[in-house]
């Protein structure tokens, strides 16, 4: 008999364990919107691309611990153009990036998070002068990074802060600054 409630209650104790673990599990989608900034040195005769425009994402993920999690975005940085030597410049950029999440909770409602991970990018560069175009179009895969910050206003719903990059090879920076909201199920 004595046996047989230490099993029942070790089975009672890894149940608990058990569920708490899951409890963290949670997957969720958002949609974010802000700036985008892009910037490549030294276009033509010094002159520099430094632009920034609409930007948007949206992402899913799944959190799998309260501490780490796994995200995909969808990143678009807009069709930021300017003006160099008299030539109409614009760069149009999107990316999905695939990163691995790390999570720090400070309260049950505000976190900090850092993430890192792998970005396909897809580039469009057009230049327009005298009324002639040119078009270029360049696609890779490069590092993602990102840090942020989120506040949950229920278990479902939060609002996050968040700054992304890319590495785009071509470039000197493709950032992403956006606010935007996160909802779990």
């Amino acid at each position: 008999m004595k046996q047989l409630n230490i099993v029942l209650k070790s089975l009672l104790f890894s149940c608990m364990l058990i569920s708490f673990a899951y409890a963290q599990e949670s997957f969720y989608v958002g949609a974010s919107i802000g700036q985008s900034y892009i910037e490549e040195d030294d276009v033509v005769a010094g002159e520099d691309f430094d632009e920034e425009d609409f930007g948007f994402k949206v992402f899913g993920g799944y959190q799998f611990h309260k501490n780490f999690a796994a995200e995909f975005d969808y990143l678009d940085f807009g069709e930021p153009d300017d003006n160099i030597l008299g030539v109409k410049s614009e760069i149009e950029l999107y990316a999905f990036a695939l990163y691995g999440v790390g999570i720090l909770p400070l309260t049950d409602q505000f976190e900090l998070f850092a993430k890192l991970g792998a970005a396909y990018w897809d580039a469009e560069v057009k230049a327009k002068f005298l009324g002639l175009s040119v078009s270029d179009d360049e696609d890779g895969t490069d590092l993602a990074y990102g840090l942020g910050a989120s506040f949950a206003f229920t278990d479902q719903v939060a609002v996050r802060v968040e700054y992304e990059g890319v590495d785009v090879d071509d470039l000197d920076g493709a950032d992403l600054l956006t606010v935007g909201g996160t909802y779990s199920f």
